[in-house]
């Protein structure tokens, strides 16, 4: 893509993630009102109209996938360009686990908060946990760009 050529993958994907957190954050924070304002006041008294509140939640998550698949997308570029061939079939194992794992979880936060009152409560921890990702890929970055770490068939303007 042109963000591609013009930003290198690594940046490429912590664009994609930032903008995952942040159309997350954005479609969750009307139903957090709405749930911190109902906890606080009463059920029928929420500062944002709950149809509006469930299309900007809904806008949200369907602007979040794009962030998501730019991410997604970079990342395996960069594994397919990075990690060694006799490598790559065991990162990709551990990937998928971890995958997994955190899909299990997903599973096991609904059922120790099966609630309807809850539902809020558990997006904030799915925000809290992508944004926490965002970091972590933040912090990151420096050491991916480090000229030892950028392999040395790939043009130096593909990752700087």
């Amino acid at each position: 893509s042109a963000w591609n050529y013009c930003a290198g993958l690594v940046r490429t994907a912590m664009l994609g993630i930032w903008l995952q957190a942040a159309s997350l954050w954005a479609g969750v924070t009307p139903s957090l009102l709405n749930a911190a304002a109902g906890q606080a006041v009463g059920v029928h008294k929420v500062p944002v109209v709950v149809p509006v509140a469930t299309h900007v939640l809904v806008s949200g998550v369907a602007a979040s996938r794009w962030g998501l698949w730019t991410f997604d997308l970079a990342v395996s570029q960069l594994l397919q360009e990075r990690v060694p061939d006799h490598q790559l079939n065991v990162v990709a194992g551990v990937q998928a686990s971890l995958q997994s794992l955190f899909g299990l979880s997903t599973y096991m936060a609904t059922l120790l908060a099966p609630t309807l009152s809850a539902f809020p409560w558990l997006m904030a921890a799915s925000c809290g946990i992508v944004t926490a990702a965002a970091l972590l890929v933040s912090c990151s970055v420096p050491a991916l760009l480090a000229p030892d770490n950028v392999p040395q068939d790939v043009p130096p303007q593909a990752d700087i």
